[in-house]
C-alpha cells in the first residue's frame, strides 16, 4: 500500500508544499525509483541495532531530527543513510569515523560527474551503475536527487560537477549543523 502511495505522489506532488510532481518529465521506471526514495523517507521502524531515540541525549536528538528533517526538502537523510535509514545517494555515514566530517560546508564529492542525456540539458550527478547497455545516476540538479536511468547511448559523462556539497549545507544554521555533525560522531560510538 505504501508503495502504490509513493508512485501516486511521485507522479502528481503534493499540492502546497515543496515536493514537486515528476509524471510528466520522468519514465515510468524513474518514476518507480523516486516512488522508492519517498518511501525510504519514512525511515519505518527501528533497524536491528539502532538505539531507540528515548536512549538519545536531547542535544543528539536534535541532530538527528535534523538530519532526517523530511519537511527541509535536501536534508542530509536526502542524500545519506545513518543507521539503516535515509538514502545512501553518496557515502553512507555509517562509519562516521571513515568519513572525518569535520566541516559539512567543506566536504568535497570527488565522484561528482556531469550527464548530458540527448536532447536535455546537461546536470551534475552521482553514478549507481554504468554498464555497456545501461547507465543510472542520482540527478542533483534539484533539492531532491532523482534516480534517472538512460541506455548508455543516450547520455554522455563528463568528470566533474558544478554541484558542490555547500549548497546542501545551506539548508543549515552553523549551529543546526554543529548538532548533526554530534549526532554522527555519537551514532558512531554505537
Amino acid at each position: 500500500m505504501r508503495a502504490r502511495a509513493s508512485v501516486g505522489i511521485a507522479s502528481w506532488g503534493i499540492p502546497k508544499t515543496s515536493m514537486p510532481a515528476f509524471g510528466g518529465r520522468l519514465k515510468p521506471e524513474d518514476i518507480e525509483a523516486v516512488a522508492a526514495y519517498i518511501a525510504g523517507l519514512g525511515g519505518g521502524r527501528a533497524s536491528p541495532g539502532e538505539v531507540p531515540r528515548t536512549a538519545m541525549p536531547a542535544d543528539i536528538e536534535r541532530g538527528r531530527a535534523l538530519f532526517f528533517d523530511a519537511a527541509r526538502t535536501g536534508a542530509c537523510g536526502s542524500c545519506h543513510e545513518v543507521g539503516g535509514r535515509g538514502i545512501p545517494v553518496s557515502i553512507a555515514l555509517n562509519d562516521v569515523r571513515k568519513a572525518r566530517i569535520r566541516d559539512p560546508k567543506a566536504i568535497e564529492t570527488s565522484e561528482l560527474v556531469t550527464v548530458r542525456p540527448l536532447g536535455e540539458g546537461a546536470f551534475p550527478a552521482l553514478i549507481v551503475e554504468k554498464t555497456a547497455s545501461r547507465l543510472r545516476v542520482y540527478d542533483l540538479s534539484s533539492r531532491l536527487p532523482v534516480l534517472r536511468t538512460f541506455a548508455s547511448e543516450e547520455a554522455l559523462v563528463s568528470a566533474g560537477a558544478s554541484w558542490r556539497h555547500s549548497e546542501a549545507a545551506s539548508l543549515y544554521t552553523d549551529a543546526e549543523l554543529d548538532a548533526v555533525v554530534r549526532f554522527l560522531r555519537w551514532a558512531a560510538e554505537r
